[in-house]
């Protein structure tokens, strides 16, 4: 049985290509779709061995090492979902670091064959669990592929994403890639240490064409009566969990208003969340918990101008000055910050790009240049407000 099993994945592993191929004999299909559908049933299969996995060592750890409890409590291999009504789980911040410029890759054919080593693991912790007598080497060795099968289940939600986003908006995907050649430059000059002049001139191009600001029309710049400046923002939203919507203000406050740049130019802004029953959006009877959106149609439920927060996304983005729709991937309160920014106006300060087609039946490959801006729109998991962003604001919406 134990050879079976692991001469299965090993040969489905194999055999990826061929079953890639088979969208070509399906018209209606998207072409990068079985391949990226052979991941997910690798995924459930993971899932299932970790789940077993759990469940034996939780029993073992109440009986035999009670010590270790904390470790496993609360740490089931959940399956991701994704829909309407869902919501992140949000993770602590992590400290604040200045980026160099890097790339990143995200290819499907990287995702297919990664984790066959994890999945064979999975499939091998879980007889280990039953007689292994190191029961917190199992334990280590469990968290660390349950991380794996978080960045797998990460993965495959953000080329579900991605990979069809890039022909749906091939036009702007166009103008990212024409960015590219310069984009390599820099780096080419950054790696050899080149003129500094001339590494500032290439990144302020790049960064005025990658991260132009939009000013949103509903947004003013206010005076009160103690000198500041305040930017007063409403966001309405149809979500009722009021713990993460408080969460949602506190890093918006901390990221911003709480900054120190932000208090030294005596600014702050005064985020509104403005509560709307889904009932009211949908008279007609409001979506199944879980189940898809479209964006378009959903956020034109809104009242018309507003600034929205929403849930539904497979992975969460923003459109400037318009909306956020979270997927359900973890995520950190900073990065909340970092979708605000949108509504603000801020672009992303990290150019998306790709290589190959969409037709392919392993997709594009997916490139992300970080690092373009040292700020909170160019890193959202370690960058900050800066001053350069603040007067940004001032800027734009001083009366």
């Amino acid at each position: 049985m134990t050879h079976r099993r692991l001469a299965r994945v090993v040969i489905s592993a194999s055999l990826l290509p061929a079953v890639a191929a088979q969208a070509t004999k399906t018209p209606q299909r998207l072409a990068w779709e079985p391949a990226l559908e052979w991941c997910e049933s690798r995924l459930v299969e993971f899932r299932g061995d970790l789940e077993a996995a759990h469940a034996t060592l939780l029993a073992r750890v109440e009986a035999e090492s009670p010590d270790l409890l904390a470790r496993l409590r609360d740490k089931k291999p959940a399956k991701h979902r994704e829909g309407y009504g869902l919501l992140p789980e949000i993770n602590r911040d992590l400290a604040y670091l200045d980026v160099p410029l890097q790339r990143s890759w995200f290819r499907i054919e990287w995702l297919s064959t990664n984790f066959v080593s994890q999945w064979r693991d999975g499939f091998a912790l879980r007889q280990r669990c039953e007689t292994g007598k190191e029961l917190e080497a199992l334990c280590n060795e469990y968290l660390a592929l349950r991380r794996s099968m978080q960045l797998m289940s990460s993965n495959v939600s953000y080329h579900r994403y991605w990979q069809k986003a890039i022909p749906e908006y091939r036009e702007f995907f166009a103008r990212r890639n024409a960015l590219l050649p310069k984009v390599e430059e820099l780096q080419k000059l950054l790696d050899q240490g080149g003129d500094a002049r001339r590494i500032e001139e290439m990144r302020a191009e790049v960064q005025s064409e990658v991260a132009p600001f939009q000013k949103t029309p509903a947004l003013k710049l206010m005076t009160d009566e103690d000198g500041w400046r305040v930017l007063r923002v409403e966001v309405v939203t149809d979500i009722t969990d009021e713990a993460f919507l408080k969460a949602f203000e506190a890093a918006v406050d901390r990221e911003y208003t709480q900054s120190a740049v932000a208090q030294t130019k005596k600014f702050r802004i005064e985020l509104s969340l403005q509560r709307m029953a889904p009932a009211k959006l949908y008279p007609e009877g409001v979506p199944a918990l879980a189940s898809a959106v479209e964006i378009e149609k959903h956020v034109a439920r809104f009242p018309k101008g507003v600034l929205v927060l929403t849930t539904g996304a497979r992975s969460t983005h923003a459109f400037n000055g318009r909306y956020i729709q979270l997927g359900t991937n973890r995520c950190r309160p900073r990065t909340l910050a970092h979708e605000f920014g949108h509504l603000l106006g801020f672009s992303d300060a990290y150019l998306r790009c790709f290589i190959g087609k969409s037709t392919d039946p392993l997709g594009c490959s997916i490139m992300e240049w970080t690092g373009l801006l040292n700020d909170l729109m160019g890193e959202p998991e370690h960058g900050r407000v800066t001053s350069a962003m603040v007067d940004r604001l001032l800027s734009a919406y001083q009366q």
